[in-house]
């Protein structure tokens, strides 16, 4: 194999490396349903994990769908962690539910999902009266998510 039609072989696989690594960086944060929707809420199922229905194309086509909050962590309801974090953990899920209760609307924005077929999305949720996880880190019901897991909730 010659100099030449080496470099040009190596050419070839940079520009196709350098069109593929963007295309799957894309697809890890796909937006299916972009801006900001107004959602019913249907329950919670942890501090920081909702499920909600909404209106996917504004012609009546619902969806009900699981919404994660991004970038916190909410302490465990587990057999494997202390009693202090299992009450801390409760409380944050009565702060939740009473929080989303008293709103008069709730919305999601610019849900992250791998495909539009998920059932889960990554999204803020935001009400008339603020977002849900700036509320959640203000009460001390959760914490950034690069704070090491083992770093303990109570003192």
């Amino acid at each position: 194999m010659s100099n030449k039609t080496a470099s040009g072989f190596s050419r070839w696989m940079i520009a196709i490396l350098a069109i593929s690594i963007p295309a799957f960086a894309i697809a890890a944060n796909f937006v299916p349903y972009p801006g900001k929707r107004m959602v019913r809420l249907m329950s919670v199922k942890e501090p920081n994990l909702i499920v909600v229905n909404f209106d996917t194309d504004m012609i009546g086509f619902f969806r009900t769908i699981q919404i994660k909050i991004p970038g916190i962590e909410v302490p465990k309801d587990s057999d494997e962690v202390n009693a202090c974090e299992r009450a801390l953990a409760h409380q944050a899920m009565a702060f939740t539910r009473t929080y989303l209760a008293s709103a008069k609307n709730i919305y999601v924005q610019d849900m992250l999902m791998q495909t539009s077929t998920d059932e889960l999305a990554i999204s803020p949720i935001l009400t008339n009266q603020g977002n849900l996880g700036d509320e959640l880190r203000e009460r001390g019901f959760a914490r950034s998510d690069s704070v090491a897991p083992e770093q303990p909730w109570c003192d």
